[in-house]
């Protein structure tokens, strides 16, 4: 289908309401230069809609109603989570962050640097703001090169080509655990991993390190894994848990 030729590459219709299940939620529909319809929970709860130019707005309701169930469900899990979710750290004496699965409480101290001893995140004299995210991330370079370093002894081990010299970096990401830029020999790790089990964070590593084999998700692709790493499928589905949608150390 084509689309009216002048137009802008999108634009924003005024937010409307939309009751569903006896609820009235808020949503603001987008048009672009696009094919499909595409449906997205914001943060404070309404729903985005991003639709074709010519699309008919009483078609995309439509849509919203058959999607209810789905919306509705997506919709209190997101607002669950906001409230359950702690507040943003002020890194102070007793609050809460969470490493390789397990809870740690922050613990001032007189020994300089920062320490996970037990169930305490130690902290020496200095600046915890600066000290405790610049341990954190040094513990991700750590756990990530180790994790990576497994990921490529095992598919070597099965006689898989690998490039060299592949450059591992992390960031903050919020949709995904990972990601592979084989064009770039780069592994991306999310710092939200860091707090997940260490089995988890080697399959996201085995994950990405497939992916110099399959650029796709193919069944080649899933191939390549479970003969890597039979039990990934189980390691994976513990990062879709509930536990690991909220994070506790940003």
């Amino acid at each position: 289908m084509g689309f009216p030729s002048g137009l802008p590459a999108f634009w924003e219709e005024p937010m409307d309401e939309i009751v569903l299940g006896g609820q009235t939620i808020p949503f603001t529909l987008v048009r672009k230069r696009i094919k499909n319809i595409n449906l997205h929970i914001q943060k404070d709860g309404s729903i985005f809609v991003s639709a074709p130019a010519r699309v008919p707005k009483a078609y995309v309701l439509q849509v919203l109603h058959e999607k209810e169930a789905f919306l509705l469900r997506t919709r209190e899990a997101l607002l669950r989570r906001q409230q359950q979710a702690p507040p943003p750290k002020a890194f102070v004496e007793g609050e809460t962050f969470r490493l390789l699965g397990r809870f740690y409480t922050l613990k001032r101290v007189r020994t300089p640097g920062v320490a996970a001893e037990g169930g305490a995140l130690l902290c020496g004299p200095g600046d915890p703001k600066k000290l405790v995210p610049a341990w954190l991330r040094k513990a991700g370079e750590c756990v990530f090169q180790k994790a990576a370093n497994t990921a490529r002894e095992r598919l070597l081990a099965q006689q898989f080509p690998l490039p060299e010299g592949v450059q591992l970096r992390q960031r903050r990401m919020v949709s995904r655990w990972g990601s592979c830029n084989p064009a770039r020999k780069a592994v991306t790790f999310s710092t939200r991993l860091l707090e997940t089990p260490y089995p988890c964070i080697e399959a996201v590593a085995m994950h990405e390190f497939s992916h110099f084999l399959h650029a796709d998700h193919s069944k080649a692709f899933y191939a390549v894994l479970e003969r890597c790493m039979p039990d990934y499928r189980a390691r994976a589905k513990i990062l879709c848990e509930e536990a690991y949608r909220i994070f506790y150390n940003e």
